[in-house]
C-alpha cells in the first residue's frame, strides 16, 4: 500500500472533530482537580504540504487560580497549565486512535506511560497581545512539524503552535517545542 492510500485509510476512519470525554479525563487526572481548566476539546487531522497536520480546539475555564489571588486575566503561569492540557489531550487521541505514525504504536498505555516522565518542554515562548478572561476563553494547539532523532538515546522533537483567545479579542499566542524522550 502506498503512503497516499495509508492517509486515505486513516481520514476516512478518523470522525470530525474526535472528542474522547472519557480519555481526556483520564488524562486531566494528573492534574489537581482545581487545575483542570480544558473543560472539553476536539482533535482534528488535516493534510498540510509536508503531510498530515494534527490541531486542537478547546474550551476553557479558570474560577480561581491555582497559586495566587485572582489577578483577573490570564498569566504565563495559566498559559503554561493550558498548554500543557491541550498538548497532553492531543497526543493522548493521537495515540490511543492511530492519528499520527509517530503516536500510533504507543497505543492509550503507550500514551500514560510516557505522559508526565518523557514529555519535556525545551523551548517555550509566549505573547499576550491582549488581556483574556480566565473565566471562559478557547484555545488551538497544533504540531507545526516533528524529527526523529537517532542518536545515542532516540528522541522525537516536536515543534508545536498554541493560541488562547476569548470573545471580547483577549488573545495569547506561543510556540513551544518538546522533545520526547522514549518514543
Amino acid at each position: 500500500m502506498s503512503n497516499h492510500e495509508q492517509i486515505i485509510v486513516r481520514e476516512a476512519s478518523i470522525p470530525p472533530g474526535l472528542n474522547d470525554v472519557e480519555l481526556r479525563a483520564k488524562v486531566l487526572s494528573a492534574y489537581f482537580d482545581t487545575t483542570r481548566y480544558l473543560k472539553s476539546a476536539s482533535i482534528y487531522v488535516s493534510q498540510g504540504s509536508n503531510g498530515d497536520i494534527m490541531s486542537s480546539r478547546g474550551i476553557f475555564s479558570i474560577p480561581e487560580s491555582c497559586y495566587i489571588q485572582s489577578t483577573g486575566h490570564f498569566n504565563s503561569v495559566e498559559f503554561n497549565i493550558c498548554y500543557n492540557q491541550i498538548m497532553y489531550d492531543t497526543i493522548a487521541h493521537a495515540s490511543k486512535y492511530g492519528l499520527t505514525p509517530y503516536f500510533s504504536d504507543w497505543g492509550v498505555d503507550g500514551f500514560f506511560q510516557r505522559q508526565l516522565p518523557d514529555i519535556l518542554i525545551t523551548r517555550f515562548q509566549s505573547r499576550f497581545s491582549r488581556s483574556i478572561n480566565p473565566n471562559q476563553f478557547q484555545g488551538e494547539f497544533s504540531i507545526k512539524s516533528t524529527r526523529f532523532h537517532r542518536v545515542d538515546k532516540p528522541f522525537l522533537f516536536l515543534k508545536t503552535y498554541c493560541r488562547f483567545f476569548d470573545h471580547a479579542d483577549g488573545e495569547a499566542v506561543g510556540e513551544v517545542d518538546l522533545a520526547i524522550t522514549n518514543p
